[in-house]
């Protein structure tokens, strides 16, 4: 559970927490003047400089008693408990208003078994009392990944103490502080922290010899913190309380580091003085390239006390809290107390100083007044929350949804309630397209001068599995729009809807539409008596009288399509009606459909459905429908992509490096008139990068079915009859002819874990009518259409594969024993040689009934 944020704190807003690695405690009256500040939060140690000096003297004191040679016992002194001087924290309600902080100096990663054992006994001492004093998140050191020639070496032992702490305090989130890249020139550390004090034959090269960065030829590992991460949260089993805490650079890394981060659960993100530039008004402001990809991170949400809520945003090395000066040995105005308020004793927090500054420098676009320059990177940072661009329709539609899983429906098999049916009847841009498919097959009919089917030349237009009727309402739409008049059916199994279509014909539709209550696969067609009049439907397939005549559909309308096309047994369902049309002429709308694929990172679905595992064994061998928010596309093209990974649109100010490297920026705010001058960004000059876009995915197609009367004989130009429909039972019909199976092939430019696959379809509704949810196309042919998330393939185990390698995907669409289902395989290769496969996925038993 991340910390409790203030109850006047909304979950779209930003949660802003000042860090202050001198501050020594955080009482409630600390908090009331941050939180007057405009902070939301506060950052607190949990332990305190005597304690670290402590250890240290105690280290050294060990190291010198121990022989330089004797290696034969090597025997690590033991932590004593806290006292009393070993920590202010204690336990009150403010407590969980606050982020703890792990003592920065440890070092988890030390190559001397003495050092990093002491360091396991302060993490435990330190997590086990944070969480007897009531903290609900902690943030964890980052893990040091290189010892002069060693890189990497240590992350295993740093998992395992990580993994260990979170056993002990299972209720409490811990986010791992990372680096969004692997910086060579990190290994330069304090002076204070542990790892200086590890013993030479431990390390690379002697202490005494320890070169300088210039000496050592080092490279950029655009990755290496990613991969570090991939060790910890592996060795961790992938724990739903293991947060990731990412440090923001200066300079950002390309963006397929950036997107990669995205997929990852991030609680917290690390914004530090030096990420900020100083505009012409010496005020810091973020790049366009950092409001863009803070505003994408920002729209992530993680589990809380109070709902989901976007990451924290920590900001540090920025002054301290005005009115308050602090440090690790009390305040510097006397006091014993370091939480005393120093100056006035409180701060108007109607407005808050920041809001009040804003004002003023908005009003004045002056500098602001020197008593309140500590809130400038706050302010700065408020100033971005209220300028971020409104929510999408389909943000704002898809609220709530993210990764959220859902077995796909199986309509045939069940009967949706009248909630289902409202959910995808609030797509208009879904009825849209039909409409307009429907229309353009009129007017072509009308224009072809096509023999319709039904009396006084009307078309027949038959709507199969009507729901509620929403194509029925378009249906009559377009027929009005044309002027082409049309014979309308209405074929639906579900009692209940069936009910709500007797009214509504009834009320609205004036006894028009020709209703039928039956299963499609059943259906013999429209019929009529022969003598004169016409038959007004019935609850069967068959009228009871023997007077009366099948004759063929000239349009079929449906919406059975699933996120992967044919999910939902579309093919199924249709193959009986196709011999219902008319064979010279019959139209199906759609009349063709896709399935496609990419393989993904979606570390969190994978969490979820892990955990899921526990209670359903075959919860990773089904696919599932769900909004994709927080993933990767890990096959891309040197194409350009309008849409981000989470199917927002990217803006066009994004932003690219000098060296080409692309930048994420799906949500960018823009400077304009009213906006006040201390704010004004840095131009692009200044910034020395020019606009672009991400990578696009590499989506391909995996199979697809076309729909379309069957061949006939017969050259007349009179309505011929349909033919007869099976007698055999649907769940005996043979079905091997809608199988499918694909083999893709998927190259990757950068090491990654595969979790899964993604799944889209597109579909032509009639001509160039076309619906789609591929990333590739959805832009073009139905932007913002909500009524399909993706379907997700998740894989038992991920898939870890290195650089410039590729990913094999087979995949069956198995049709056998009255069921269908899938199976799937991905294997990794690179240079030739195989270096993983995942289990097959797929489960028989879930298969979709018949």
């Amino acid at each position: 559970m991340a910390i409790e944020l203030p109850p006047d704190v909304e979950q779209s807003a930003f949660c802003i927490c000042h860090h202050n690695p001198e501050r020594a405690r955080v009482s409630s009256a600390t908090l009331r003047q941050a939180q007057d500040c405009n902070y939301d939060a506060l950052t607190v140690p949990i332990t305190t400089y005597a304690f670290h000096a402590r250890v240290q003297s105690l280290i050294s004191n060990h190291f010198y008693s121990c022989l330089p040679s004797d290696h034969t016992i090597d025997t690590t002194p033991t932590v004593p408990p806290l006292s009393s001087l070993d920590t202010h924290l204690e336990p009150a309600d403010h407590v969980r208003h606050l982020l703890g902080v792990i003592s920065p100096w440890i070092d988890l990663t030390s190559p001397d078994p003495s050092i990093y054992d002491i360091s396991c006994q302060i993490l435990d001492m330190e997590v086990d009392f944070a969480a007897f004093c009531g903290l609900r998140a902690l943030l964890l050191p980052a893990p040091r990944l290189r010892y002069g020639s060693d890189v990497g070496q240590g992350v295993t032992q740093y998992a395992r103490a990580v993994s260990e702490a979170m056993r002990a305090a299972p209720q409490i989130d811990f986010s791992v502080t990372m680096p969004m890249m692997d910086d060579p020139h990190r290994f330069e550390e304090s002076e204070t922290n542990l790892s200086r004090l590890a013993r030479p034959e431990y390390s690379s090269w002697p202490d005494s010899h320890r070169p300088s960065i210039d000496s050592i030829a080092v490279k950029h590992d655009f990755f290496g913190t990613w991969d570090a991460w991939n060790v910890i949260r592996s060795f961790c089993g992938y724990n739903p309380h293991l947060f990731v805490g990412l440090a923001i650079p200066h300079l950002l890394p390309p963006s397929g580091i950036c997107s990669r981060w995205h997929s990852e659960p991030l609680q917290v993100l690390l914004i530090d003085s030096t990420t900020f530039t100083p505009n012409s008004h010496n005020h810091p402001v973020l790049t366009a390239n950092h409001r863009a990809l803070i505003s994408q991170y920002m729209k992530l949400r993680n589990p809380s006390g109070t709902g989901l809520i976007p990451p924290i945003i920590i900001l540090t090395g920025v002054d301290p809290i005005p009115g308050n000066t602090y440090t690790m040995f009390g305040d510097t105005n006397g006091s014993t107390d370091p939480d005393v308020t120093i100056g006035s004793s409180s701060l108007s927090v109607n407005p808050t100083p920041s809001e009040a500054y804003a004002i003023e420098a908005g009003s004045r676009f002056g500098k602001p007044k020197s008593k309140d320059k500590g809130l400038a990177h706050l302010t700065y940072l408020r100033w971005f929350q209220q300028n971020q661009p409104p929510r999408t329709t389909f943000e704002r539609q898809t609220a709530g949804w993210q990764e959220y899983l859902q077995v796909p429906l199986n309509p045939l098999a069940d009967n949706l309630d009248s909630i289902t049916y409202e959910v995808f009847e609030q797509d208009p841009i879904k009825y849209d397209r039909y409409e307009e498919a429907i229309r353009k097959a009129l007017l072509a009919w009308q224009e072809e001068g096509k023999k319709s089917s039904g009396l006084h030349d009307r078309v027949v237009v038959a709507v199969v599995g009507a729901g509620r009727g929403p194509l029925v309402e378009r249906a009559r739409k377009a027929s009005a729009s044309t002027g082409v008049a049309i014979e309308l059916w209405a074929l639906e199994k579900n009692p209940n809807a069936w009910v709500l279509l007797q009214r509504h014909n009834a009320d609205r539709w004036h006894g028009q539409v020709n209703l039928v209550r039956s299963d499609m696969r059943s259906w013999k067609g429209p019929v009529r008596l022969m003598e004169n009049g016409t038959s007004n439907g019935h609850d069967g397939p068959n009228h009871p009288h023997n007077n009366v005549i099948n004759y063929p559909i000239d349009i079929a309308v449906s919406e059975l399509l699933g996120s992967f096309g044919d999910n939902e047994l579309s093919p199924e369902c249709l193959d009986p009606i196709m011999p219902l049309l008319n064979p010279t002429h019959g139209i199906s709308i759609p009349q063709s459909y896709s399935a496609h694929l990419t393989p993904i990172a979606a570390p969190k679905l994978h969490a979820k459905i892990l955990a899921d595992t526990k209670y359903d064994a075959s919860a990773p061998n089904i696919p599932y429908v769900v909004h994709l928010h927080s993933f990767d596309y890990l096959s891309t093209t040197s194409h350009l992509s309008a849409y981000g990974p989470d199917h927002t649109p990217v803006s066009r100010t994004s932003r690219q490096q000098p060296n080409g490297s692309n930048h994420r920026a799906t949500a960018t705010t823009t400077t304009s008139s009213t906006t006040p001058s201390i704010f004004a960004a840095v131009s692009p000059e200044e910034e020395g990068i020019h606009i672009s876009k991400t990578p696009a995915p590499l989506v391909q197609e995996a199979w697809s079915f076309h729909h379309h009367p069957p061949p006939s004989s017969s050259s007349s130009t009179s309505p011929p009859s349909a033919p007869p429909a099976s007698s055999s039972s649907p769940s005996t019909i043979p079905n091997t002819h809608n199988a499918r199976h694909a083999r893709l092939t998927f190259p990757l430019r950068h090491r990654a874990a595969c979790h899964g696959l993604a799944g889209y379809f597109e579909a032509q509704l009639y001509g160039d009518v076309h619906l789609s949810t591929n990333p590739l196309t959805m832009p073009h042919h139905s932007p913002d259409m909500m009524s399909w998330f993706p379907i997700f393939f998740p894989l038992q185990r991920p898939l870890y594969t290195p650089d410039q390698s590729t990913l094999v995907v087979e995949m069956w669409r198995v049709c056998k024993a009255g069921k269908v289902w899938y199976e799937w395989v991905v294997e990794g290769w690179c240079k030739g040689v195989r270096v993983g496969s995942s289990e097959v996925g797929g489960c028989r038993e879930k298969g979709m009934l018949l």
